[in-house]
């Protein structure tokens, strides 16, 4: 018992060191023009930011070429993909509004969600932008790919 508390001792001091324990993990994705004004003018990928990644629900950032800062909820979702034809989530409405036609023109008819764990999130803009996205993540290896589309005409795939 002696042991098991001399092994514990270290573990509390490194995180009262630290401030406690973590309280969320921040993941990276990206967003890839696919089509629309910034698939045109070559614009790159942008720096897709999940806040509270373990958790599969909080805060999404983007930051557009021209510094805008979109931001929203996401919430990566308790059931899962059964048709590839369907997408992912609800479409919404709007020029945001996506469409499993979006998931057709960039990923084909495949079956590639089946069986894959959705998510979505809306984000506004400081300066206007509406950013809608839909993904799956794979539940044995946490990767995932998706469809995002604004309301500035803008299509995007999404690789986490």
């Amino acid at each position: 018992m002696h042991r098991a508390h001399l092994m514990v001792l270290p573990l509390v001091l490194l995180l009262a060191a630290c401030g406690g324990p973590p309280q969320g993990v921040t993941r990276g994705a990206a967003l890839l023009p696919a089509a629309g004004p910034m698939f045109d003018a070559h614009a790159p990928a942008l720096r897709l930011v999940f806040d509270g990644a373990s958790t599969g629900r909080g805060k999404m950032t983007v930051t557009m070429p021209d510094k805008e800062v979109v931001t929203g909820q996401y919430k990566t979702l308790d059931r899962f993909s059964m048709d590839a034809a369907e997408g992912a989530g609800e479409p919404g409405s709007g020029k945001a509004a996506i469409a499993p036609e979006d998931w057709k023109e960039l990923y084909g008819k495949s079956d590639m969600i089946t069986g894959q764990i959705s998510g979505e999130a809306l984000l506004i803009g400081d300066r206007g932008t509406t950013l809608r996205v839909q993904y799956v993540v794979d539940p044995f290896d946490n990767t995932g790919f998706g469809v995002a589309k604004d309301n500035r005409g803008n299509l995007f795939r999404v690789r986490i």
